[in-house]
């Protein structure tokens, strides 16, 4: 009796387990960026059988439009005494 439940149970596994590869194999699933990148490696020293750190600088090259512009500061509808003090105290500090 003990067999035949430790039979069932090992079938009950095996077609859960070819049902869920099956689920796997089905579903499709991608883990490519679909933006356009570049890699620079660093220079390192590593010896075989070392442990290291590798640096790498990964750029995105699509997001050039984002890149920071440089601050400007815009001073509307100050008045002139206001704007005298501010830029007289930047000079000072």
């Amino acid at each position: 009796m003990r067999l035949s439940a430790i039979t069932i149970t090992l079938c009950l596994l095996i077609v859960v387990s070819s049902l869920s590869a099956l689920q796997l194999m089905i579903t499709s699933s991608s883990a490519q960026p679909t933006w356009s990148f570049s890699i620079t490696l660093f220079p390192a020293e590593l010896y075989m059988g070392e442990w290291g750190r590798l640096k790498a600088n990964i750029t995105n090259t699509d997001c050039s439009a984002r890149l920071p512009k440089p601050y400007e500061a815009k001073f509307d509808d100050i008045p002139e005494r206001t704007l005298k003090s501010i830029l007289a105290r930047a000079r000072d500090e």
